[in-house]
C-alpha cells in the first residue's frame, strides 16, 4: 500500500539527516521534508508535540481519513499500515501500539 502522504519534521538535526531525507524526498513524491531550526537543547515531551505541530500545520487534515505520528527510529512489520488499516485492525490496534511492540527485540530495554 502506497502513502499518501509522509510529513517528515527534521527537529534541528545536526548531522547528516538533512541530506538523507532531501535525498528520500527526491527519490519519493509522497514525502514532505519540513526542517525546524535547532533549539539549541533537548526537549522530549514539549519538543516532539512542537514537531508534530510543524508537520500537522502542513497539511489539510479534511483530505486524509487517517493521521498517524511515528519516530523513525522504529521498525515497522511489512504491511503494517495497510493491515492495521482493515477494518478489524483499527478496533483491535486503537491504544495498544507501543513502542516496546514495535522494536525487535535485540533493541528492546532489559525486561520489555
Amino acid at each position: 500500500m502506497r502513502p499518501a502522504l509522509w510529513v517528515i519534521v527534521d527537529d534541528g538535526s545536526t548531522d547528516a539527516t538533512p541530506a538523507i531525507l532531501a535525498e528520500y524526498a527526491a527519490r519519493y513524491d509522497f514525502i514532505r521534508v519540513v526542517r525546524r531550526e535547532d533549539r539549541g537543547r533537548r526537549s522530549v515531551g514539549p519538543g516532539v508535540v512542537e514537531a508534530f505541530y510543524a508537520g500537522y500545520e502542513t497539511i489539510d487534515p479534511a483530505r486524509f481519513d487517517y493521521l498517524c505520528k511515528l519516530d523513525l527510529d522504529l521498525e515497522l512489520p511489512p504491511r503494517y499500515f495497510e493491515l492495521l488499516m482493515q477494518p478489524h485492525g483499527i478496533r483491535a490496534a486503537v491504544g495498544d501500539l507501543q513502542r516496546k511492540a514495535l522494536l525487535p527485540a535485540r533493541r528492546r530495554p532489559p525486561g520489555q
